[in-house]
């Protein structure tokens, strides 16, 4: 069976921006994600240059929106559906 020669590249990738929206999930008040790009690195043992560029391109495609230094703001998409539920928009 051929695979491929960049197809662990891909998953590699793909494992590293899960790793960060993971974090931004699980470090979450609200809307409101908390959490440095140092701290986040630390914790997902990603660099803090791979942190940084992502969340970058998380913010120039309006996915999120940096509200301070460490402060991110998260569609509502990413909000688990019982929090969605509770903002009455749901009928």
């Amino acid at each position: 069976m051929w695979i491929n020669e960049h197809f662990w590249d891909m998953v590699s990738c793909l494992d590293e921006r899960l790793k960060v929206l993971d974090y931004l999930m699980n470090h979450r008040t609200g809307q409101y994600a908390i959490g440095t790009i140092k701290k986040i690195s630390e914790d997902t043992g990603l660099s803090v240059s791979r942190v940084q560029k992502f969340l970058k391109t998380l913010e120039k495609k309006n996915i999120i929106q940096r509200k301070g230094n460490g402060v991110y703001i998260l569609p509502q998409a990413m909000a688990p559906v019982s929090e969605r539920n509770k903002s009455g928009r749901d009928s």
